[in-house]
This record gives C-alpha cells, structure tokens and sequence, in this order.
C-alpha cells in the first residue's frame, strides 16, 4: 500500500517509530521524575513495536495464516 508521494506506508510508521524511541530515550536519560521516565520507557516500547511491524511488512501480500485451507 502506499500514498500519493508513493511512498510505502511501511515508510512513515518506521520513521515514527523511530522519532518515538529517540523521543522516548530523551524522556529516559533527561528526566529526574520518575512519571516522566515511565512515559519515556513507554514511548520507547511503543516505538520498538512499530519498528518492528514495519520491518515484518511485505507489500502486496497476505499473513501466512491466510491460506486457502482456512476458507
């Protein structure tokens, strides 16, 4: 899948995954209130987890659970 710039989508959450952990280790290794480190972890998670899903992504193609035996 991808957008008017052509551009696959896989494209932008990888890179938002990536501004979220940088963000995310600022929050870690600035912050002395431990709220604002929790939040800073979390971010880090949360970017860790669109990285990944963006790495997974293959265009055009369907889960491998997907199968003609599950219809």
């Amino acid at each position: 899948m991808t957008d008017m710039t052509g551009l696959p989508v896989s494209t932008y959450v990888l890179s938002s995954g990536l501004a979220l952990i940088l963000i995310g280790l600022w929050g870690l290794l600035m912050q002395k209130n431990i709220i604002r480190m929790i939040i800073g972890f979390s971010l880090v998670d949360t970017g860790i987890h669109m990285v990944m899903i963006a790495i997974g992504y293959v265009t055009g193609r369907t889960a491998p659970i997907i199968d003609s035996a599950v219809s």
